[in-house]
């Protein structure tokens, strides 16, 4: 995935306020063992709340995720920690690290063999995939039936069984959209200004469709520039990566058959979208000159009404309509064209616990509380309840106090259906997002996983020429001379060497699911 799928994911996080439609029960321990919420009823009812975690020694669990500072985070940061000592007597020692040197930090803490509990992984950033085979992060499987076992049934087995590696699990899954569908988003109010129907016009697989709106709202913004904002070009184009949009291989879900191919290089739709992001800078749409300084998107140019369209992040109910609080506009977000289930949707936001914690069973207690306890989700994504945000009739309201604390990314610290659902969403939007799982098209290699050991020095050599290449290619600033030459550097770093290691594992993978077919049939 691109590094502008953060900043995307960002926009798309901000027009989005959003929970559960149900509230999940946190449990307690006490002398090491869970109780249930009438146990904890019972026991606070005889006087002995101070002493539900007798048993467990108070530890700090170290906790590593991409993240922008927030204005307030600590007194946010405090008030989480007095709330989760009291139920596991542990607190976080939250070490967000600044998105573009995430990755790079992580690399470095497991290579250093540094201890640390707990860091987000995903298909798109500090790859779930590569980590855990290289024994980065410790299986989990008897953890979380034993420490988090409400964590667990909360996700259908479906989703677990297609995040395990080796048989194994190593990651414990932040529960949500599962499936991938490109959003299209811009402010609302330019939208009517330019009289430019969004949801009539955009066309799957067609941003041109886009231009005549574009042309009208670039300048919207004077004395700034303004820009089309793209994340993800691979899942944009329906195409399932089987490491990740940032190495050669993947399968065209649209094309009826399991060849794998560098999408770089054999895929019409990538080529086309290279060549219309060519163009859009050709003609003055990227800003190109300023954001090729940087290796990521400033979020803050959302708030400044920078972007003109987002394509990209996930599309989901939840979106269409919903205003960006906090941002001081509404934005409008519509699919791009049909959902797909995917692996590296399913694998697209996970918590590990690193090989090197040393509270591994407090680190999933942990987990076992965020993603079960509303109050601490709330907390934690929105910040102090009667500040920052407060419920109203069932629902969450933010006013301005929200601006002080504004992380959007509730998608990426645990379950997002533990929250309360945002004033102006249907009761039944989670019944809505369950079904757009349930009935999204299916790559036919959902639930394989590529083992890239075989082949891990070229995918990091793949990967190094990426990035080299990768800014230019998404803003549109890169000559058809220079993406020939990053064609011609993968071809040297073992790209084609990776497409047949994937061929491979693919095929094998295909005979033994048909032989166990043909075993249950018979």
């Amino acid at each position: 995935m691109s590094s502008s799928r953060k900043a995307l994911a960002l926009l798309i996080a901000s027009i989005i306020i959003i929970g559960p439609a149900l509230t999940l029960t946190s449990c307690v321990y006490k002398n090491g063992e869970k109780l249930l919420a009438t146990d904890k009823e019972t026991a606070q009812a005889n006087g002995e709340g101070e002493s539900l975690h007798n048993g467990l020694p108070y530890v700090t669990l170290t906790y590593y995720f991409p993240h922008n500072i927030q204005p307030g985070q600590d007194e946010v940061y405090d008030e989480f920690n007095k709330k989760l000592k009291e139920r596991i007597n542990a607190t976080i020692d939250f070490k967000g690290t600044v998105w573009a040197d995430y990755a790079n930090k992580i690399q470095m803490l497991d290579a250093s063999g540094e201890e640390y509990d707990l860091c987000f992984t995903s298909n798109w950033m500090n790859s779930y995939i590569q980590n855990a085979s290289k024994g980065a992060y410790l299986p989990l499987d008897d953890l979380l039936v034993e420490y988090a076992p409400k964590t667990f049934a909360q996700v259908p087995m479906q989703y677990w069984d297609i995040s395990r590696v080796r048989g194994k699990i190593y990651g414990v899954i932040n529960y949500q959209i599962m499936v991938r569908c490109a959003a299209v988003a811009s402010e609302e109010e330019k939208l009517k200004r330019h009289k430019f129907d969004l949801k009539a016009e955009t066309k799957p697989n067609d941003l041109r469709s886009l231009e005549p709106y574009i042309e009208k709202a670039i300048n919207d913004v004077p004395g700034s520039y303004t820009h089309v904002l793209l994340s993800d070009m691979s899942e944009y184009c329906r195409l399932d990566t089987l490491v990740g949009s940032n190495t050669p291989g993947a399968i065209d879900v649209d094309a009826g058959n399991t060849k794998v191919i560098n999408q770089f290089k054999d895929s019409k739709r990538y080529r086309d979208l290279v060549k219309l992001l060519q163009d859009w800078n050709k003609k003055g749409w990227q800003a190109a000159d300023v954001r090729i300084t940087r290796k990521v998107d400033d979020p803050i140019d959302d708030r400044a009404r920078k972007f003109v369209i987002g394509v990209g992040g996930a599309y989901t109910p939840y979106l269409e309509g919903i205003s960006s609080l906090g941002y001081g506009f509404h934005s409008l977000v519509v699919p791009s064209g049909k959902p797909i289930a995917t692996t590296g949707g399913v694998i697209s936001s996970l918590t590990a616990i690193s090989r090197n914690s040393k509270n591994p069973e407090r680190a999933m207690m942990y987990l076992e509380e965020i993603n079960t306890d509303t109050d601490l989700y709330m907390t934690l994504n929105y910040g102090i309840k009667g500040k920052h945000w407060d419920v109203e009739d069932g629902f969450m309201v933010q006013g301005p106090e929200q601006q002080q604390y504004n992380p959007n990314v509730s998608w990426m610290h645990a379950c997002m259906f533990t929250g309360i659902p945002a004033k102006g969403l249907p009761k039944n939007i989670w019944d809505q997002v369950k079904e757009m799982n349930e009935t999204a098209d299916r790559s036919p290699l959902l639930g394989f996983t590529f083992n890239s050991e075989p082949v891990k020095a070229e995918v990091g050599k793949c990967q190094a020429v990426y990035d080299e290449y990768y800014r230019a290619i998404e803003i549109g600033a890169i000559t058809d001379e220079q993406y020939q030459e990053f064609l011609d550097k993968l071809d040297a770093a073992g790209a084609e060497k990776i497409i047949e290691e994937m061929q491979r594992q693919v095929d094998e993978w295909l005979a033994s699911r048909e032989k166990n077919s043909e075993e249950q049939y018979n």
